[in-house]
């Protein structure tokens, strides 16, 4: 499942911020008024990012000095952001900040605490035929957040999941992939909500123009990562080829290619 972001520069309607402690306190500890450079990348169903520069000095009583936002700074605390009636946190994982090459401002770069979900590890994990709603309970046991809504269609359809040397939030990303599902995360209530993609977002009726509001329009294409031919060998060099009609030893769709061709039963085109 392929994933859309949307990168935000804030220009004109700009977000406000506050530095807080660790969850599950969150006291506003100051609001970031001198940060700038700010962008936030939301990413559907994945753990959205926060970027700012702040200055390395500020002026006090006419001197520069240390911004004290700096040893403010420290690992796990978080920011909340408040725009357009959204409210989202983001934690701070220390060791991601960056100083320029001028030494005039550190660069920050915090995930939404959605992030946090992967310091819980899972060893191993198998279950044939279970919902949505069962594997995603066993990720998220012994964490701080909890399951919300679930499509329906999610509750009477069952896969299996194995896993292995993984952590809790990949195996949620595995398991969306699984159902065909998408996340979003209320990083507010620490709320996990699983819906179908196509039950995502509202459809407006905004129409793109050329010179208008669409500046330009591209699609990649990766013909080489199709793959039509699979070959199969099991242990000690087993091979089926002597069960094949033709054969061979390989797996072959071609549909792909033949499409919009169709043949029923009947060998009718």
């Amino acid at each position: 499942m392929s994933h859309a972001y949307i990168n935000r520069d804030y220009t004109k309607n700009k977000p406000k911020f506050w530095l807080c402690l660790p969850y599950p306190r969150r006291t506003g500890m100051r609001k970031l008024t001198e940060i700038y450079n700010v962008s936030v990348k939301f990413i559907l169903g994945r753990v959205h990012e926060l970027s700012f520069d702040i200055p390395a000095k500020v002026d006090r009583d006419y001197q520069l000095v240390k911004n004290p936002l700096i040893d403010l700074f420290q690992g796990y605390y978080q920011v909340k952001m408040e725009w357009n009636g959204q409210t989202e946190y983001f934690v701070y994982v220390k060791g991601n900040r960056k100083l320029d090459n001028s030494g005039k401002s550190l660069s920050y770069k915090l995930y939404s605490t959605s992030y946090l979900i992967g310091k819980k590890s899972i060893p191993i994990y198998e279950e044939t035929s279970k919902n949505l709603r069962f594997h995603a309970e066993h990720f998220l046991l012994d964490t701080n957040w909890t399951i919300g809504d679930i499509d329906s269609d999610f509750e009477n359809t069952y896969r299996e999941i194995t896993a292995s040397q993984s952590n809790s939030l990949q195996c949620l990303y595995d398991l969306c992939d699984k159902f065909e599902a998408v996340m979003v995360f209320d990083t507010v209530n620490q709320i996990v909500h699983f819906h179908k993609p196509e039950n995502i977002g509202i459809n407006k009726g905004m129409t793109f123009k050329d010179g208008i509001t669409l500046e330009s329009l591209g699609q990649e294409i990766d013909y080489y990562k199709i793959i039509t031919r699979l070959h199969v060998y099991g242990s000690d060099g087993l091979e089926f080829r002597r069960l094949s009609s033709v054969g061979v030893n390989y797996l072959q769709d071609l549909s792909w290619f033949m499409y919009p061709f169709k043949m029923d039963s009947s060998g009718n085109v």
